[in-house]
């Protein structure tokens, strides 16, 4: 740490990016694992609706959790708002194979998988706004170092379901505990890295500036060196009065109502990169993977059980390889500089969107090469589409330094609402579908 302290300012090593990498990764592996075991639920729990009932419970836990933490995103202790819901979800994971194999009564089983499913989805919305509130307080790129993360454990959940095709006989149960395992491990080590997070020069410094431009007088005076480097606008901080106690508060609001205030001022000024990542997460969570597995087969081709589960395979494996590879163009190559081409972008992805739904019934679609290229570049937008908006928006937006961690976990709030959306509208669409 010697060399780094003579150089706060900078992230030097990509110590910042990497851990931002891993907070991605670990804050959706739970619920990861949870949907990507779909197999494993169908023979531990009584109904083969067990996975949609769980889905509702996710996110009836989700949505609330987000809105309170981005309301109060400006006053989070980010180690706590993040290192709780890790641990949490690291003991959910090694409840999970004792709920279903051994709780004798299955339904019992199920209603707890259903609670289990609701805590996750608290601990994810909970985990979503703040992990994404803390990138928002550092530069562009930790943001896109978060959705790196998530497209990376969506492309290793990827192995478990190889191997579950490739090795014969029913290891059903093999593969639902190694995703267990595994996203225990995961918020464990996440869990572990956001308590030496602050042990990082540069990121106790980001944090020190942050908590300057909030609230002035809360904060010690910097080292000379480190005051010359402090370039918080002075407009950045006249919204703020201290008081008498040394609170700071919005003059003539009270508490809730200044950070409602706060959130929708913010949420205004961003609404085109909102709208485009709430359009991008909805249109791909509500085809993606019910109206995409429904696509029958190119007519002559994947006829036996096993080539009919590997083209299951290609389909998942096209998206999930496609939207990581896609994640990490963003920090070489920039293409949005207007709104207008962001919502463009969006609409575009509808097209396709639509055009993969119809494959269903359009037999000439269902070509190979055309199929595999329109899905492709429907996953490559995916990921591209979504990390650069999460990336670009506070600074194309000007969003003042002050804002940054609202700004960022109400970019994620809208994000997930996407999410949700999609995840419930995807449940008549596959039923109609089927």
């Amino acid at each position: 740490m010697g060399k780094l302290k003579d150089h706060p300012e900078r992230d030097s090593y990509h110590l910042v990016y990497i851990l931002f990498i891993i907070f991605g990764g670990a804050m959706l592996s739970a619920w990861n694992a949870i949907i990507s075991a779909s197999a494993y639920f169908e023979q531990s729990l009584p109904s083969k609706h067990a996975m949609n009932f769980m889905l509702v419970a996710y996110n009836v836990g989700v949505l609330p959790f987000m809105f309170l933490t981005t309301v109060y995103s400006s006053e989070l202790n980010y180690t706590i708002f993040i290192g709780v819901p890790f641990v949490a979800a690291a003991a959910l994971m090694i409840c999970v194979p004792f709920i279903c194999t051994y709780l004798k009564m299955k339904m019992a089983a199920l209603v707890l998988m259903m609670i289990v499913a609701f805590i996750c989805g608290m601990g994810t919305g909970v985990l979503n706004t703040s992990v994404f509130g803390l990138g928002g307080v550092f530069a562009g790129s930790s943001a896109g170092g978060i959705m790196i993360g998530q497209g990376f454990v969506g492309l290793l959940s990827l192995i478990p379901l190889i191997l579950h095709l490739s090795i014969p006989g029913d290891n059903t149960q093999t593969i639902g505990l190694i995703f267990f395992i595994f996203a225990a491990c995961l918020n464990v080590i996440a869990f572990v890295c956001i308590l030496l997070f602050k042990k990082i020069p540069f990121a106790k410094y980001t944090l020190d500036k942050y908590e300057q431009s909030k609230h002035p007088e809360r904060v010690p005076l910097l080292k000379a060196e480190d005051q010359n480097r402090v370039n918080s606008k002075a407009e950045d901080l006249v919204e703020y009065q201290p008081t008498e106690e040394g609170a700071v508060v919005l003059k003539g609001c009270s508490k809730i109502k200044a950070f409602v205030k706060q959130l929708f001022g913010v949420l205004r000024r961003m609404k085109w990169y909102a709208l485009a990542v709430f359009l991008c997460y909805f249109v791909t969570l509500f085809i993606y993977p019910s109206a995409i597995l429904s696509v029958p087969s190119p007519k002559g081709m994947f006829t036996t059980d096993w080539q009919i589960a590997l083209w299951i395979h290609i389909r998942l494996n096209i998206f999930a390889v496609s939207d990581f590879i896609s994640r990490w163009i963003p920090q070489c190559i920039k293409l949005y500089k207007s709104p207008a081409l962001v919502v463009i972008v969006s609409l575009v992805r509808v097209i396709f969107a639509v055009l993969l739904v119809i494959a269903r019934w359009v037999v000439w679609m269902r070509n190979l090469p055309f199929f595999i290229t329109i899905y492709a570049i429907f996953s490559l937008m995916n990921g591209y589409h979504g990390t650069l908006i999460m990336s670009v928006a506070a600074d194309q937006c000007d969003i003042e330094p002050s804002k940054r961690g609202v700004a960022g976990s109400t970019m994620a709030f809208v994000l997930n609402c996407g999410i949700a959306l999609g995840c419930f509208l995807a449940l008549p669409l596959g039923a109609a579908l089927k």
